[in-house]
């Protein structure tokens, strides 16, 4: 089954799966539903679970 035909709350499932945030954003870089469904995780993720360790990184830029 391609990833377009699952259902928003399997990908999200899926994503919850995805320890590293690499691999979250890897993922949510595959196709535009996948970015505009997973950007949001991706950074709840990373305030919830490594301190918010990208508010830093987007800071400094």
């Amino acid at each position: 089954m391609p990833l377009a035909y699952m259902s928003t709350e399997l990908l999200l499932l899926v994503a919850t799966f995805l320890n590293p945030e690499k691999d979250i954003n890897s993922l949510a870089q595959t196709n535009v539903q996948l970015y505009s469904l997973l950007n949001s995780y991706r950074y709840r993720h990373n305030s919830l679970k490594s301190a918010s360790s990208a508010l830093p990184w987007a800071a400094e830029r």
